[in-house]
């Protein structure tokens, strides 16, 4: 009973105190592994944009470029590897050319074989490095210890002090001019082998950029003139645009060497076609005079008849009266642009005449007549439109919708209707040269008749 009291009244226990549980750390997560590099598959060829090869093309190989440069050039792997070494990449423009979309070069293969550099940077960027492997048979070069590097040592042995030079009278410096940071020099003006033709800077710079106007008026060139080779300019002609790297046609000009200086050296110039191509033309035209020969009295004419000795007259014998046969002389062939042009006793029609009766024909607006290398013969276009332009362009237009028709076989193309809005314009080949003849707008052009005149101006040239 007494024990009953005593755990009713006396304190309770203390409670030990429980221990505070233990807060586990989350675990770290497991490093996660880089994923291994992606190899660059092993192909049999590069891909190499084609923007960036015709962004590199020199003048001359520039101008054959007439529309937008899509697509891929692929670069085979063996001719990279071959060539890396060497420190470029170079192929010739005809596989550039070929491989190109329809439509992103002229069609001329002239410049099939000079080689192109193609952009390096691209083909590294490219290439598999697993393929470039380093040259065998190089060998390890054990350098002696003795021989010190060429940042110095760690030795601390003390050098003697070298001796002091002798004075030498300090002598100022020849004050050196600078010259513009950011001016090209040129080099000195090399002129243009062959036949050449003048031409007066300030007719060529009209349209150029505004950069090389600046300078030819800063520089005061106004009154140049420019050497243009014949031989380039016939090339370029033959693809309708006459267009040089600025830095290469300073070079031709009669402007001093120590004055030859350029920040756009690489900026491409255009010439205007008004302007060189009739004076190309008159230079191709021009006779070549020929020296007469005067043969002396006591040299014989072997190509005369012999004269034989003159022998007295005999009186002709009676000839019994006969009728003989009438017989009609042959007919002379027609004279068909005679007969159409209204003229049928006119045989000899010069160009400018053919053009002209051309242009009298019921619906015909203007027409030119233009050579298979794109220069003006005769002929002249309303403005805005400009027959020079016109001309140069004739044979590219032709020429490339005749491949297009026989490769989809309809056969050899004879005559191209084109029609802008309600203006129609018809251009034929007549042999060696082109006939365009346009419209009046509305109206349609006697296709008939002019068939006639193409199919004639053909047989006489």
């Amino acid at each position: 009973m007494f024990n009953f009291l005593k755990r009713i009244f006396s304190p309770p226990p203390p409670v030990p105190a429980r221990p505070a549980p233990e807060l586990s750390q989350p675990a770290a997560p497991p490093p996660i592994a880089p994923p291994p590099p992606q190899r660059q598959p092993e192909g049999d060829s590069i891909p190499v944009p084609l923007r960036d090869i015709v962004a590199r093309l020199p003048g001359a190989l520039a101008s054959l470029a007439c529309g937008p440069a899509t697509g891929i050039f692929s670069l085979p792997v063996k001719t990279a590897l071959g060539q890396l070494s060497s420190g470029a990449v170079r192929i010739p423009f005809g596989q550039i050319r070929q491989s190109a979309p329809p439509g992103t070069f002229v069609n001329n293969a002239d410049f099939d074989g000079t080689l192109v550099e193609l952009p390096l940077a691209k083909i590294l960027a490219a290439v598999n490095p697993a393929l470039l492997v380093r040259r065998t048979g190089q060998t390890r070069v054990e350098v002696p210890a003795e021989i010190s590097g060429p940042f110095g040592t760690q030795d601390k042995t003390p050098v003697a002090a070298p001796k002091p030079a002798p004075a030498v009278p300090f002598t100022p410096p020849t004050p050196v001019v600078p010259k513009p940071a950011c001016s090209v020099p040129v080099a000195a003006p090399q002129a243009p082998g062959g036949d050449a033709l003048t031409v007066p800077l300030s007719a060529l710079y009209e349209f150029w950029a505004e950069p090389v106007r600046k300078e030819i008026t800063q520089f005061n060139w106004n009154n140049a003139s420019v050497r243009l080779p014949m031989n380039r300019l016939d090339s370029a002609l033959k693809t309708g645009r006459v267009v040089f790297i600025w830095g290469e046609l300073m070079q031709w000009t009669d402007v001093p060497a120590h004055s030859l200086s350029s920040l756009q050296p690489e900026t491409l110039v255009e010439l205007p076609l008004k302007v060189v191509a009739p004076l190309f033309m008159s230079r191709q035209r021009t006779p070549v005079i020929q020296k007469k020969i005067t043969i002396a009295d006591n040299i014989p004419n072997i190509f005369a008849e012999a004269v034989k000795p003159a022998s007295p007259p005999v009186a002709p014998a009676p000839v019994p009266e006969t009728v003989s046969p009438v017989f009609a002389p042959a007919p002379l062939p027609a004279n068909v642009l005679g007969e159409i042009f209204g003229q049928p006793a006119k045989k000899e029609w010069s160009p400018q005449e053919i053009t002209q009766k051309i242009n009298a024909l019921p619906g015909v607006a203007a027409s030119i007549l233009a050579m298979s290398d794109g220069l003006l013969v005769a002929g002249d276009l309303p403005p805005p439109l400009k027959s020079e332009t016109m001309a140069a362009f004739l044979p590219q237009i032709f020429g490339r919708l005749a491949h297009y028709s026989g490769e989809i076989q309809l056969g050899p193309l004879t005559a191209l209707t084109l029609l802008s809005g309600q203006t129609p314009c018809m251009i034929f080949k007549t042999g060696a040269l082109y006939l365009a003849v346009l419209g009046k707008f509305g109206t349609p052009l006697p296709e008939a008749l002019l068939q006639r005149v193409a199919a004639e101006l053909a047989k006489r040239n």
